[in-house]
């Protein structure tokens, strides 16, 4: 007899259960600012560039990775037949994580933030999530050292990859300089400080949210549907592959850039031959469903493993597509990205998630499921809104892309105002609100269905035999081998440190004649990340004729050698602003960032009138330009504070001369240098 801690379990699936619906809830109210623009509320706390990253991060690292947590501490204490090695160490992980995610959330909504994607956290938050991470592997290795079992099922191999990998790419992702308590500067600048976002961003997305996720469908998936894995060997050499193939895959969402070319080819390469491992994974989990027995269909568990299942096949199908250049060059940038990580996060991550708290809620509880029927309408009502939200950003994002793209027959574009090609887009935006809103009552339901049933039970340990799990007895070196948690961790660190060092070791050098920039346009730029700016605007113009057409010449990699984030973007709910410079004068930006409809009638820019209000404190100026002194800037003499005030002084000026009082050390004065300045050197 074993004795399992269930109660940690239990916590976390609390915890993702009540981060979800709050996550939820701030991304609908997000959507509905793009479709309603007087939701902005003229309030700091939320507009969309401070909402979208919260949402983000809350539905990866409070949603999702709490419900991580949760399968894997239930599902690591059965296949190893043994009790969490320490429960003291599983509360403090439960503990600093969700004080973490509380301080996550409170500092972004107070605009604390790197602006780099999925990795929003400042460095303390940081430092806190490398060491809460730690606590939680070292637990599970510790568990895994006294197992009774003589072999790791494959799941535990899947665990592993997501605990070592993750922790890999976050360390070297959130490699910064602190120029004070909640700011920092990143360790690596321009073109080399994107290739990294996009390595830490896409290899997130495969070592966080889809390798040990599919390690918990390998456990869950068959103990549900009360049958053996269909096929383990197939499950083996999956896992192998996506480990190898996943971590080549970011540079495949800069084509055209002005990425080395032999990156953007190796990120289509392998984007083409992760289909094959990812497609068989979706397999193996549907055939060991199978269709012999259509009554394991009235179990909600077993249908949101089939969406989810189902879900994740057509994400990786969409990665592959988009992956392909003339393909890429229309679609990179639209609605139709936000299909694709809305069919990851809730098609496949939010399914699976409800299907095993739709098992997990009546064991950990020790009470069945309150009502089945409840379970399948909150299926269905989760099927239609997925169904309707793919199908609006889809066709978004398809027109979108024709629209960027479409010229006259004397060359010209036939949509040169960036707002032109949005207005057609407004019927599918109110479906995409409403499939939110669905969702969000489908949820609601889940959550009254778990609440009712945990009602009637009590969460407290269980006693369990030992299982037997059928394996058949290693018969040559390598399979000895494969039950051993030492070759298995060794094996997936040589294969992610080689596709990691391949692409990080010929990074660009650093160093560069280009002036840094001045305190004035630095604070400015530090302002924009704040606000969150890059969350709707790009800042590189693909090297596509009809790109240049609308925006100006291509970017060139040189000119981003003093960015430190790159602001590179993911979405363009606005135009690409890299070639904005000079193109508008003061008075231009000062109106469109009071009051954007002012300048720019029907666009969906929330207004900033803080920025006229609030003032930069001065004092920061010299601690921040010594950080960046140390990570490779290189200023002349001077004082940053005096610099400052005489840039500011003429903007103030300029702005004086159209009626406009606004105290020169004012935010927006620092805001406009920064748009100024954008794409000049270029020029």
């Amino acid at each position: 007899m074993v004795q399992y801690n269930d109660r940690i379990a239990g916590r976390f699936l609390q915890a993702t259960l009540g981060w979800g619906l709050l996550a939820l809830l701030i991304g609908l109210y997000a959507a509905l600012e793009l479709q309603f623009w007087p939701a902005n509320a003229r309030q700091a706390v939320l507009s969309f560039g401070r909402l979208r990253p919260i949402h983000a991060d809350l539905m990866i690292f409070a949603f999702a990775a709490n419900a991580l947590f949760a399968g894997m501490y239930h599902a690591v204490q059965r296949l190893c037949q043994v009790r969490i090695w320490s429960d003291r160490l599983a509360l403090v992980h439960f503990w600093s994580w969700q004080t973490l995610q509380l301080a996550s959330l409170i500092t972004l909504a107070m605009g604390i933030s790197q602006g780099r994607p999925l990795a929003e956290m400042e460095w303390p938050l940081d430092v806190a999530l490398a060491l809460i991470w730690g606590l939680l592997t070292f637990n599970v290795f510790m568990t895994l050292k006294q197992r009774r079992t003589q072999f790791l099922y494959v799941s535990l191999w899947f665990f592993i990859a997501g605990l070592v990998g993750f922790a890999l790419f976050h360390v070297v992702n959130a490699l910064a300089w602190p120029a004070g308590a909640w700011k920092s500067y990143p360790m690596f600048v321009g073109l080399a400080d994107a290739v990294i976002q996009v390595w830490y961003e896409q290899n997130i997305k495969s070592f966080l949210l889809t390798i040990p996720f599919l390690g918990l469908m390998y456990y869950f998936v068959p103990k549900t549907s009360k049958k053996p894995l269909h096929s383990y060997r197939l499950a083996v050499l999956q896992f192998w592959a996506l480990i190898f193939f996943s971590v080549w895959i970011g540079p495949s969402r800069f084509l055209y850039t002005s990425l080395p070319e032999w990156m953007q080819s190796l990120g289509l390469i392998f984007s083409l031959m992760l289909v094959a491992p990812s497609l068989g994974a979706v397999i193996n989990g549907l055939l060991t469903i199978g269709t012999e027995d259509r009554k394991i269909f009235r179990n909600p568990a077993v249908l949101f493993f089939s969406l989810a299942l189902v879900s994740y096949g057509l994400f990786v199908i969409m990665e592959a597509m988009v992956a392909f250049k003339s393909i890429h060059l229309r679609l990179q940038y639209t609605d139709w990205m936000s299909a694709q990580s809305h069919l990851a996060s809730i098609g496949w991550i939010g399914s699976f998630i409800f299907g095993m708290a739709y098992v997990l809620v009546p064991k950990l509880w020790q009470q069945p499921l309150y009502s089945r029927c409840l379970g399948r309408w909150h299926f269905w009502i989760s099927f239609v809104s997925l169904g309707l939200l793919f199908f609006s950003l889809a066709t978004a994002g398809l027109i979108q892309g024709f629209h960027w793209f479409s010229v006259e027959e004397n060359g010209l574009l036939v949509h040169p105002q960036f707002l032109s090609t949005l207005l057609h887009l407004e019927s599918y935006h109110t479906v995409r609100m409403i499939s939110g809103l669905l969702y969000l009552l489908g949820a609601l339901v889940a959550v009254y269905n778990f609440y009712k049933t945990a009602r009637g039970g009590q969460l407290q340990d269980s006693t369990r035999a030992l299982e037997e799990h059928p394996m058949p007895p290693p018969n040559s070196r390598w399979e000895r081998w494969e039950r051993k948690v030492g070759p298995i961790t060794f094996g997936i660190l040589g294969l992610v440190l080689l596709g990691s060092l391949a692409q990080l070791l010929p990074l660009p050098n650093q160093q560069t004649d280009l002036k840094p920039y001045s305190p004035l346009v630095q604070q400015g730029r530090d302002i924009y990340v704040r606000e969150g700016c890059v969350s709707c605007h790009t800042q590189t113009v693909r090297m596509a004729l009809k790109e240049e057409l609308r925006y100006g010449h291509a970017s060139q990699g040189w000119e981003f050698q003093q960015d430190r984030p790159a602001l590179w973007g993911q979405r363009r709910h606005g135009p690409d602003l890299h070639r904005i410079g000079n193109k508008f004068p003061h008075l231009w930006h000062y109106q469109h960032l009071i009051d954007p409809q002012a300048t720019t009638p029907g666009s969906l820019m929330p207004p900033y009138p803080w920025l006229a209000k609030r003032k930069v404190d001065l004092t920061v100026l010299p601690e921040r330009q010594n950080a960046l002194q140390k990570v490779g800037a290189v200023y002349g003499p001077g004082d940053p504070i005096e610099l400052y005030q005489a840039e500011a002084k003429k903007i103030q000026e300029s702005l004086a001369q159209a009626q406009i009082e606004v105290d020169a050390e004012a935010e927006i004065i620092a805001l406009i240098a920064y748009l100024q300045k954008l794409g000049t050197e270029g020029k």
